[in-house]
């Protein structure tokens, strides 16, 4: 892995805050790239200067941009690689008095290397390890317990959910926070001050986040799991009621757009779809994602509801999205990529994509509107699934591979979060952004950097975390995937846990398959063993296909 893959690079800066257009980019690009055939090393901003595209004091004021984006990473690599002792205190002191005083600006593991203080791969590590960190969407400005990634939103709605704090309370926080960002960082903390909770009904909090946050990654990249709760396991019956209770609350407490820039946008994306999809009521906001936002619409010929995931243009997003997803110059193709994955494929256990486009200002992607929520929700409400139940639901997501693997498209991200189950008990699989294809005319070589392990570590298989020499990874790693789920669907936790990500990804090469019955002594031995074909270590172990394996739960299925 490349710093240029993992920082944000001066090009991409200028251009995404329009000092440079493409055409002058990629000019300057080319010039730097024959100077360094030559085994010159000129400055990009120095070439633009040069060419008349930049003035002297533009190109410092995209440095020092440059300097303000890059400055949690910096932080992060910093950390990561004096918690895995891969250089001293003194050795990042000398690189950042180094970096500080250069009149460009260069990463800080570039004067790392320059010194010698750590070796090529160790640098490769702590950029794997920043880049997993940045797609789980765990990196933050600020710090949960110095460590831990933390979110307002989420803290907010488990207090209101155990009835620490009332909506009036945390809706004082976000206004004070609209008109003081800077001040106003943290709702623990200001709930805190103002003592609108205990220190107890923090605890409290914090515990219930954890369970929530299972797993995501921070720089020491992952936390213990939650432990099982006591209660028995959920029927279908009782998990739909579930569904149907959160389902009915999302849809009643849907989006009242306050927020100005969400308005402005709402009111531009609305009206510029409603030109090029005339047949579409755009209705509103259903949320903001890491790199898009999703709003809820009807066809008024047929009634049909849909949810229309829009990426938009920085310009449109500026106070929505976060600025680093837009250094990612490849942003716009990956969202295309996506949705042409989706639209090959028809399957009732697949979100269906509808039609997908773009402007000048946004792309857009219409999907079916489930109405549901995701499996990982569901098992933290009512902790693991009866047998049976469970069985659907596996069967059902080895359908829905069955058909990616028939266009030869690895999902390469099967996980709770990623299995959507609706109001009638539907099983849905989700979230296509990691897929890898063996289409020619889908291939994503320019969409996956060299040497990054993409996945959740908690779920990844060993050969796609390049553990298992000579062996390339097909649809048996997203059987594997599938099968750490069945485990946590049946127990409540996950088969394996370490601290540290790396060692996480071992633990699935090495150590041995935990067998469901030491949790659930009431799980038949045949669904044990299934699990366990899932997750055997060696893709040759496991079901060679997921027809293979949704025909061996059939056969299940009969007796129970």
């Amino acid at each position: 892995m490349q710093m240029s893959e993992v920082f944000h690079l001066f090009g991409t800066i200028a251009y995404r805050h329009r000092f440079l257009t493409r055409q002058q980019l990629v000019s300057a690009l080319e010039i730097q790239k024959q100077a360094q055939m030559r085994g010159e090393h000129p400055f990009l901003g120095d070439i633009c200067v040069q060419l008349g595209y930049l003035t002297p004091e533009q190109v410092e004021e995209i440095i020092q941009i440059q300097k303000r984006a890059n400055r949690p990473l910096e932080k992060l690599y910093g950390r990561i690689g004096l918690e895995n002792k891969f250089f001293n205190p003194e050795h990042l002191e000398h690189c950042l008095d180094l970096q500080k005083k250069s009149k460009t600006y260069a990463p800080i593991g570039y004067y790392m290397l320059q010194n010698k203080y750590l070796t090529l791969e160790q640098h490769k590590a702590i950029l794997r390890s920043i880049e997993r960190i940045r797609q789980s969407g765990s990196l933050s400005s600020t710090s949960f317990l110095d460590d831990l990634p933390f979110s307002n939103k989420q803290y907010a709605h488990i207090a209101l959910k155990q009835g620490f704090v009332t909506s009036e309370q945390i809706e004082e926080f976000f206004q004070k926070q609209k008109k003081n960002p800077f001040r106003f960082l943290r709702v623990d903390k200001f709930l805190l001050q103002q003592r609108y909770i205990r220190p107890e009904d923090h605890i409290s909090i914090l515990q219930a986040l954890e369970n929530l946050e299972m797993l995501r990654l921070n720089s020491k990249l992952e936390r213990p799991p939650h432990p099982i709760a006591s209660g028995q396991p959920s029927t279908r019956e009782k998990s739909l009621q579930v569904v149907r209770q959160k389902v009915h609350q999302f849809e009643k407490n849907r989006f009242c757009e306050k927020d100005t820039a969400y308005q402005s946008l709402y009111t531009k994306v609305s009206k510029e779809l409603e030109k090029i999809l005339p047949h579409f009521h755009i209705q509103h906001r259903i949320e903001t994602g890491g790199m898009s936002v999703l709003y809820k619409a009807q066809n008024r010929q047929t009634g049909q509801e849909v949810v229309i995931k829009v990426l938009p243009s920085f310009e449109m997003a500026r106070g929505i999205l976060s600025e680093e997803i837009f250094e990612d110059q490849l942003l716009e193709e990956r969202f295309e990529r996506e949705a042409k994955i989706l639209s090959l494929l028809r399957h009732p256990n697949i979100v269906q994509s509808l039609v997908q486009g773009y402007n000048e200002d946004f792309c857009f992607h219409v999907m079916e509107y489930v109405r549901g929520i995701n499996l990982e929700e569901l098992l933290l409400e009512v902790n693991c699934l009866e047998e049976k139940w469970a069985l659907e639901i596996i069967k059902s997501v080895a359908m829905a591979l069955e058909e990616a693997w028939r266009y030869k498209i690895l999902h390469r991200d099967i996980k709770p979060d990623n299995i959507l189950i609706d109001t009638e008990g539907q099983v849905k699989i989700l979230d296509f952004g990691l897929a890898k294809s063996f289409l020619p005319q889908l291939q994503d070589q320019a969409y996956t950097p060299h040497n990054l392990i993409l996945g959740t570590p908690a779920y990844i298989a060993p050969e796609i975390a390049g553990l298992i020499s000579g062996v390339e990874p097909d649809i048996r790693a997203d059987i594997y995937s599938l099968g750490i789920s069945s485990y946590y669907m049946l127990v409540g936790k996950l088969p394996y846990y370490h601290e540290s990500a790396i060692s996480l990804l071992v633990m699935h090469y090495k150590e041995p398959i935990p067998d469901l019955r030491d949790q659930r002594k009431e799980i038949s031995l045949s669904t044990s063993q299934l699990v366990k074909k899932m997750m055997a270590k060696h893709p040759e172990d496991r079901f060679s296909n997921p027809t293979e394996l949704w025909q061996a739960i059939e056969k299940l299925e009969s007796p129970l």
